[in-house]
């Protein structure tokens, strides 16, 4: 479902705002999609879990997930397409087909022979993945490593957010117009390997224990907020 959702979203972006903030708008939209998932599996779930237990909480959120395709209908209408509807046969959906894999062949295309969007796309890739996979990891390493129950997870997920902050305020800051984005990406991505380096050693040497955990949840949050918004 999520392969037909989440384009289907991205795509409808340049419908709802003007040209002139079309980069503005796919950053928030990218990062908020990230930190909903961060915070749904990180905060949310564990205190549902919690506070009303597995069955109600898996109830409550198929509830607030109808809930939100409410503001959806207020929502503009697609604009008509322009093409001429395709016949309901056999060849109509065979050359359907054949303009997909044609739109696909063109974005390959366009990938290969520009450098600069490959490193983009493998970059954004790899963090996207990163964030995912480490959000899904955490729960489980603290529980295996330091016997933390899931649903106290986000008692030490919690200071992420302040270093998330204060790499927001300086983002809006004066400062941020003095510097390139590329300097921003590389000063985040740097503070997101020392923090996961911290990670390691944290779960590595149990005198460190989870003191040292949520040390390093901080940087990452700075770092991550300064390396995808640029981004």
């Amino acid at each position: 479902i999520g392969q037909f959702n989440f384009p289907a979203e991205v795509a409808l972006v340049p419908s709802l705002v003007a040209t002139e903030q079309l980069l503005a708008a796919n950053s928030i939209f990218n990062v908020s999609y990230l930190a909903a998932i961060g915070i749904g599996g990180a905060i949310w779930g564990p205190l549902a879990v919690r506070i009303l237990g597995a069955e109600w909480a898996y109830a409550i959120a198929g509830a607030l997930f109808l809930l939100t395709l409410v503001p959806l209908g207020a929502l503009p209408p697609d604009r008509p397409s322009r093409e001429r509807p395709l016949r309901r046969s056999r060849y109509a959906r065979l050359r359907h087909l054949g303009l997909v894999l044609l739109d696909v062949d063109e974005a390959l295309r366009f990938a290969a022979g520009s450098p600069k969007v490959t490193v983009a796309i493998v970059a954004l890739t790899s963090q996207t993945a990163l964030a995912l996979s480490f959000g899904s990891l955490l729960p489980v390493v603290l529980k295996a490593r330091f016997g933390v129950p899931t649903y106290n997870v986000p008692l030490y997920v919690a200071p992420g957010a302040l270093g998330a902050a204060l790499a927001g305020l300086i983002l809006i800051s004066p400062l941020a117009g003095k510097r390139s984005r590329t300097a921003f990406l590389l000063a985040g991505n740097s503070c997101i390997a020392a923090s996961l380096l911290g990670y390691t050693l944290t779960v590595s040497l149990p005198s460190a224990g989870l003191l040292g955990l949520a040390a390093n949840s901080p940087l990452l949050g700075f770092g991550f907020v300064l390396a995808y918004i640029p981004g």
